[in-house]
C-alpha cells in the first residue's frame, strides 16, 4: 500500500503542455517546436529568431517596470511546476549522458509572519536599487524543451509561485493561477507582493512572444483544496473552456491598499517618492465568471451571495456547479446555469461526493443520499433531462446504500465509465486475538455493465485510507488497461514506487519499474498516459536526480523487454533538498481530424438479461451524435422507452427511464419483458457516412430477467467440459443484506431431500455476473427444529461455505453430536472472478476441502479444514442447500458419494446429477425456502 504524504495540499502539483493540447507537468517530449533550452547556470534560454527574447510584463500595453519580471516560455514544449520555489544554482552538473542539467536550490526568504508596511517599503527600495543581471527571486515554474533541457520560466525580483496552469484549446495562451502561499504548508515566502504590485493573481501568457496580461484584476483563482480534489473526478481545474473558447473560472476577490513612501536621496539631493501596495482585504466566497473570447468582457454568472465549490463547463456553454448560500450559510445544491437562468439539479445538500462530465454534453454526480450515479444534460428547448443509474448491482451480497455508491468515477478513453467503490473486509488475527478490519477499494466497469470487479485493493484499517491512497495514486484507464501506483520494499534499500498495469479483459496484472538487476528505485512524483505512452516524473533514488521517463505500454503488452519499452531521462539536479515535481493530467484521445474513409458499424450492443438499468453501444467510428439520437428507437414493442444518452468517445450509453427524464427518479426496465433497440436510416458518423449493418446489425432484441429466482438460459461457456447446452441462471440481486435459499431434491415429487449424510461431494460448474458467488450449506435437519429453533441458524448448519473473491467456511467440529464450531477464511481471487470454472466441496472423514478447476479436469484446492465434525456413525438427517444473491449461472450439478479417504465411491453423480437440458430440472428447487430454515436475511 502506498503511504500517504504529510500534506495533501503540499502535493497539489500542476503543469500544462505548451502546445496544441494541455498536458500537465512533466518534462514530456511532445509536439511543438523550439530551439535549445538554457544551460545549467542560466535562468533564461538563449535568444532565437522566433521571439526568444523576453518581453517585460505589460498590462494594457504599459510596461510595469517596477516588477522587473519577464516570462521565458516561447521555446518550451512543457512547463514543469515544482513543489517548492527554486532558483538556479551556480554549480554546474551534467547528466550521465553528458548533457548539462538544470541545477537548482530551494529559494526561501524565511519569513515567519506577513510583512508590515515598513518592511514592504524597505524591500521595494532594495529591489529598485538592483541592476540587471543581479540575483533575482525564485519561482516554482520551469520551462523545458523537447530535449529535456529546463530553465526558470519566470525572472523577477519578486518570488512568484504558480498554483496551476491551463493551456487554451487553440494552444495560443497559457493561463496561470498564482499562489499566495496561504494554502497548504506555508514555506515562509511572501508571494503576495507581486500580486499586490500588479493587482492581479490571474494572468495569461502568449506563448509566441511571452507577453502577459491580467485576466481579471483583484481576483484570486480558486485553489483546489481537499474537498475539491475528493469531489471532482475528471481532472477539471477551475479554469475551463467551451467549444467557442470562452474562458470560465471561479475566483475570490481582494482589495489592495496603496500608499506613498518618500525618502531623501543624498546622491540626487532630492526627495524620491514611491508607491507601494499590499493586499488588505479578501473575500472567501468563490464566484463563477466567464471571459468572452471575442469581446474580452467578463461576466459574473453566479449571485454574490453564493460560494461556488466546483463546476464543469459543457461544450455548448452550460455550466453545472455546486454552491452554498453565504447569507445564511445553509446548504445549497448542484445547479445548471443555462443562458442566464438557473436550474436546480439536486435537492438541498452540503455537497455531492463525486462529480464530472462525459465527453459530450452531460454531467454526472452522486452522493450518499441515494444509490447510484445521477446524470443531467441540457435540452435545446430549455431545461435539463435527468436520470439516475442504480449501482446496486455493484454492491455485492452485502450491498447497502453506502457500499453501493461509488467514491469516484473514471471516464476511460476506451469509452467506458468506471466506479471506485469502498467496502470493508474483516479477518480474525489469531496472533493478536482480534478482528482486523481493512478498507477495500474495488474498481467496477459501470457502463457497459460488468458486475465483476476489475481490481480489488486492501488498504488497511485507516478510516481515511481510501483518500490517502487516492490522492497520491489515482487510477488511470487507457486502451483496455487500468494503471495505478503502489509501494514495495526492496531488501536493504527500503521502499520504492512501482506501476501496476491490469488488463481489464482478464484482470491479469503486470508490474513496471520493479527491476532488481540492476536495482530500480524511483519515488514517483507524477505520471500520465498519452496514447500508448506512460509518462512519469520522479526522483531516481540511485542517483538522487529528478528524472522523467517514458514507458511504451504497447511494447509491454507485446512482452518486449524493459530495455525496449523504458526510457529514462535525467532532467534536473538539486543542491541540498530536492523539490518534488507537480502532477500530470491524462491526455484524452481526440476525435480524428480527418475521415478514415469507411462507413461506421456497430461494434457491439451491450444488453444482458440481468441488467435492467442500462444498455450500451460501441461504434467503430466517432459518430454524429444528433443523427444517432434522432434515429434511435428503444421500445418494448408497444411503448417507446425514454433514455438518458451518455457519450464517452465512440460509445453511447443509455439509461432507460420508463417514468421519463423530467426528474431525478428513474424507473428501470420491467422484468421478464422483451425490448428492442434500433438505429434507423439517417444514422451517420461525424463525417457524413451512413451507418452500415456490419456483424452486429443495426438492432438488438433481448428479454430481461424474471423478478427473482432461477430461470433457464443457454450457456456462454467456451469449454464444453465446463458447461454445455442449457444452464440455470439466477436473477439477482435481492434486497439488501439478503440471500435466497434453494433446496435440492432427490426426486421430481419434492418429497425426498438429497441425502448428504456421510462422505459426500457437491460439484458444479458456475460463472458469476455480479460481485458474489454461490454458497453451499450442509444442513442438519436433526439438530434444527423449525418450531423450537426458528431463527437460530447456528443450530441448523454443519457447514456454510461462502465462495467468492473472499471465501469463508463456518463449520462444526468435534463429535457428530457436539455443537462446537470454528471458521476459516481468506482471499481466493481465482474463485468466482467472472470466468467459468468448476467447483468442488468435499466432506470426508474430518476434512472439508474447497477446490476449483478451469478446465473441468484438473482441480486445485484453495481452502481446507481438517477438524470438521466427525460423522462416523452419524444418524443425522443432512442435506444440501444452495444460496445466492447476485446474478450467477450454474450447470452440471452433481452430488456424489465419497470414501473415507475422499475418493469417488462408485460413480460421479450417483446421488444427484442435473444438467439443465431444455429447462430447469425439477429436482433443482426454484422456490426461496429461507424462511423454512431460519435463514431470512442471514449472510
Amino acid at each position: 500500500m502506498k503511504k500517504p504524504k504529510n500534506s495533501f495540499l503540499k502535493n497539489l502539483r500542476y503543469l500544462c503542455l505548451v502546445g496544441v493540447i494541455a498536458l500537465g507537468l512533466m518534462t514530456i517530449v511532445g509536439s511543438g517546436g523550439g530551439g535549445g533550452g538554457g544551460d545549467a547556470a542560466t535562468t533564461t534560454p538563449p535568444p532565437t529568431d522566433d521571439g526568444g527574447d523576453t518581453t517585460p510584463i505589460t498590462d494594457g500595453g504599459d510596461t510595469t517596470a517596477e516588477t522587473h519580471t519577464t516570462f521565458n516560455i516561447s521555446n518550451a514544449v512543457s512547463l514543469l511546476a515544482m513543489e517548492q520555489t527554486v532558483t538556479a544554482a551556480s554549480v554546474r552538473k551534467t547528466s550521465s549522458d553528458g548533457r548539462p542539467l538544470f541545477t537548482y536550490e530551494i529559494w526561501n526568504e524565511g519569513l515567519e509572519k506577513p510583512l508590515t508596511k515598513e518592511e514592504i517599503a524597505e524591500r521595494a527600495k532594495q529591489r529598485s536599487a538592483k541592476q540587471d543581471g543581479e540575483e533575482e527571486a525564485g519561482t516554482n515554474l520551469l520551462a523545458c524543451d523537447e530535449e529535456g533541457n529546463c530553465w526558470l520560466a519566470i525572472d523577477s525580483y519578486y518570488p512568484i509561485k504558480v498554483m496551476y496552469s491551463v493551456t487554451d484549446p487553440a494552444g495560443e495562451y497559457v493561463y496561470l493561477a498564482l499562489d499566495t502561499g496561504w494554502w497548504g504548508d506555508w514555506d515562509g515566502n511572501d508571494y503576495t507582493q507581486f500580486i499586490a504590485q500588479e493587482n492581479c493573481a490571474f494572468f495569461r501568457v502568449k506563448i509566441a512572444d511571452n507577453t502577459i496580461e491580467c485576466v481579471k484584476e483583484g481576483t484570486f483563482v480558486q485553489n483546489m483544496d481537499d474537498m475539491y480534489m475528493q469531489t471532482v473526478c475528471g481532472d477539471q481545474k477551475p479554469i475551463q473552456f467551451d467549444d467557442d473558447s470562452n474562458v470560465y473560472f471561479t475566483g475570490t476577490t481582494f482589495e489592495r491598499e496603496e500608499w506613498e513612501d518618500c525618502w531623501w536621496d543624498e546622491g540626487a539631493q532630492t526627495n524620491i517618492c514611491t508607491t507601494h501596495y499590499m493586499i488588505n482585504q479578501t473575500t472567501w466566497n468563490p464566484l463563477l465568471y466567464r471571459l468572452d473570447n471575442e469581446t474580452g468582457e467578463i461576466d459574473d454568472l453566479t449571485p454574490d451571495n453564493t460560494s461556488v465549490q466546483f463546476f464543469v463547463v459543457l461544450p455548448t456553454g452550460e455550466i453545472a456547479y455546486q454552491s452554498w448560500n453565504i447569507d445564511t450559510w445553509s446548504a445549497g445544491g448542484l445547479y445548471m446555469w443555462q443562458d442566464g437562468q438557473t436550474i436546480p439539479l439536486s435537492g438541498e445538500t452540503w455537497g455531492v461526493n463525486f462529480f464530472t462530465g462525459d465527453t459530450s454534453n452531460a454531467v454526472m454526480w452522486g452522493s450518499w443520499d441515494e444509490y447510484g450515479v445521477r446524470f443531467a444534460r441540457p435540452r435545446t428547448q430549455g431545461g435539463a433531462e435527468r436520470a439516475t443509474l442504480n449501482t446496486k448491482l455493484f454492491g455485492g451480497a452485502f450491498s447497502d446504500q453506502y457500499s453501493s455508491t461509488p467514491r469516484r468515477i473514471i471516464v476511460g478513453d476506451d469509452g467506458r465509465l468506471y466506479g471506485v467503490f469502498e467496502s470493508w473486509l474483516s479477518e480474525y488475527d489469531s496472533t493478536q486475538e482480534m478482528w482486523i478490519y481493512d478498507t477495500v477499494l474495488s474498481v467496477f466497469q459501470i457502463l457497459p455493465y460488468d458486475g465483476i470487479p476489475k481490481v480489488e485493493l486492501s488498504l488497511g484499517d485507516d478510516p481515511n485510507a481510501w483518500w490517502n491512497w487516492m490522492q497520491d495514486t489515482p487510477f488511470k484507464v487507457s486502451k483496455g488497461f487500468l494503471y495505478y501506483t503502489e509501494q514495495e520494499t526492496v531488501e536493504f534499500y527500503g521502499e520504492r514506487d512501482v506501476i501496476k498495469m491490469v488488463k481489464l479483459e482478464d484482470r491479469a496484472s503486470n508490474t513496471l519499474l520493479d527491476s532488481n538487476d540492476p536495482i530500480q528505485r524511483y519515488e514517483i512524483y507524477s505520471w500520465s498516459l498519452s496514447g500508448d505512452t506512460l509518462y512519469f516524473s520522479g526522483l531516481d533514488l540511485t542517483t538522487t536526480t529528478v528524472v522523467t521517463g517514458e514507458i511504451d505500454t504497447l511494447k509491454v503488452r507485446q512482452g518486449q523487454p524493459e530495455s525496449d519499452y523504458l526510457t529514462v531521462t535525467e532532467t534536473a539536479s538539486a543542491i541540498g533538498a530536492t523539490s518534488a515535481v507537480q502532477d500530470i493530467e491524462v491526455l484524452r484521445p481526440r476525435q480524428p481530424e480527418t475521415d478514415t474513409g469507411s462507413a461506421p458499424t456497430v461494434e457491439k450492443f451491450y444488453v444482458t438479461t440481468e441488467n435492467i438499468y442500462s444498455a450500451s453501444i460501441d461504434f467503430t467510428k466517432y459518430m454524429n451524435k444528433s443523427s444517432v439520437e434522432d434515429n434511435l428507437s428503444f421500445s418494448d414493442g408497444t411503448n417507446d422507452v425514454d433514455s438518458m444518452k451518455i457519450w464517452i468517445y465512440k460509445s453511447l450509453h443509455l439509461i432507460p427511464d420508463l417514468g421519463g427524464l423530467g426528474d431525478n427518479s428513474t424507473s428501470p426496465l420491467v422484468a421478464d419483458t422483451q425490448y428492442t433497440i434500433t438505429l434507423g436510416s439517417g444514422t451517420q458518423d461525424a463525417y457524413g457516412w451512413d451507418l452500415a449493418a456490419g456483424t452486429q446489425g443495426k438492432s438488438v432484441t433481448w428479454k430481461t430477467r424474471p423478478d427473482s429466482g432461477w430461470y433457464y438460459a443457454t450457456t456462454d461457456a467456451a469449454d464444453t467440459a465446463i458447461s454445455e447446452t442449457g444452464v440455470a441462471k439466477y436473477a439477482g440481486p435481492v434486497e439488501e443484506y439478503t440471500k435466497e435459499t434453494f433446496q435440492l431434491w432427490a426426486n421430481a415429487d419434492h418429497d425426498t431431500e438429497v441425502d448428504a449424510t456421510g462422505n459426500v461431494r457437491i460439484e458444479f460448474s458456475a460463472v458469476n455476473y455480479g460481485w458474489d458467488g454461490v454458497d453451499v450449506v450442509l444442513w442438519n435437519n436433526t439438530n434444527y427444529d423449525a418450531g423450537m429453533h426458528a431463527g437460530d441458524t447456528w443450530m441448523g448448519f454443519d457447514a456454510i461455505v461462502r465462495m467468492g473473491n473472499w471465501t469463508s467456511i463456518d463449520y462444526k467440529t468435534g463429535e457428530y453430536d457436539d455443537w462446537s464450531s470454528d471458521w476459516a477464511d481468506g482471499n481466493t481471487p481465482n474463485l468466482f472472478n467472472g470466468n467459468w470454472a468448476r467447483y468442488r466441496v468435499d466432506f470426508y472423514g474430518t476434512n472439508l476441502v474447497v477446490s476449483y478447476s478451469e478446465d473441468g479436469i484438473d482441480f486445485d484446492p484453495v481452502m481446507s479444514v481438517y477438524d470438521f465434525k466427525n460423522r462416523v456413525g452419524n444418524t443425522d438427517n443432512l442435506t444440501f442447500l444452495i444460496r445466492a444473491s447476485n446474478p450467477v449461472v450454474v450447470d452440471n450439478l452433481q452430488v456424489t458419494t465419497l470414501t473415507q479417504e475422499g475418493e469417488v465411491a462408485t460413480a460421479a453423480g450417483d446421488i444427484l446429477d442435473l444438467d439443465f437440458t431444455g429447462s430447469i430440472d425439477s429436482q433443482f428447487g426454484t422456490t426461496d425456502v429461507s424462511a423454512n430454515y431460519g435463514l431470512d436475511g442471514w449472510w
